[in-house]
């Protein structure tokens, strides 16, 4: 896949009790077009969440939270490179990544711009189960459908400095 890489990557038991009441630390998006709710993962657990990569990866994470991702319209992320997302509860949602024009992009604050979808194409997508590792290439844009049998979707979501095909490399070559 072009966007989007399934990692053989397993997710300590652990990680699956984080507490997910903490504190919101963001909510990106607005009720219309989704809403991503962020919470705060502790410094431990984030040392936990870093063990799991190698020692290139881990010096490029700019940041680790736990989310509630629900269906959210197509955007794209300006400030890290890519995502790696471990998810802890998954089902009945699909990830859709497009290429186009995305120069008419509506930009907001948060790190993130609205594309006009109309000048879009559907390219890949995928459907992550529960206990599945996806790493995202962040910067394309990208939405989440959800489908009839969608629930809370919860997801470790690790930030990237690093360059999604640099990441897939280090990551899928160790």
């Amino acid at each position: 896949m072009k966007y989007v890489q399934k990692l053989q990557l397993e997710i300590p038991e652990a990680l699956y009790k984080l507490r997910r009441d903490t504190r919101v630390v963001a909510k990106d998006g607005t009720k219309e077009a989704g809403e991503i709710f962020r919470h705060y993962v502790t410094r431990s657990d984030t040392k936990l969440i870093l063990n799991l990569f190698p020692e290139k990866i881990a010096a490029s994470v700019i940041g680790v939270t736990i989310s509630n991702i629900g269906p959210v319209d197509v955007h794209a992320h300006t400030r890290e490179k890519c995502v790696v997302n471990l998810y802890l509860q998954a089902s009945g949602a699909k990830t859709v990544f497009y290429e186009g024009d995305i120069s008419p992009a509506i930009n907001y604050s948060g790190g993130y711009f609205t594309p006009d979808i109309s000048l879009l194409t559907e390219i890949e997508s995928f459907e992550a189960a529960s206990g599945d590792v996806w790493i995202l290439d962040s910067t394309q844009p990208h939405s989440v459908i959800a489908k009839e049998n969608f629930e809370d979707r919860w997801a470790l979501q690790v930030y990237l400095s690093t360059p999604f095909h640099e990441a897939v490399d280090l990551l899928c070559n160790r």
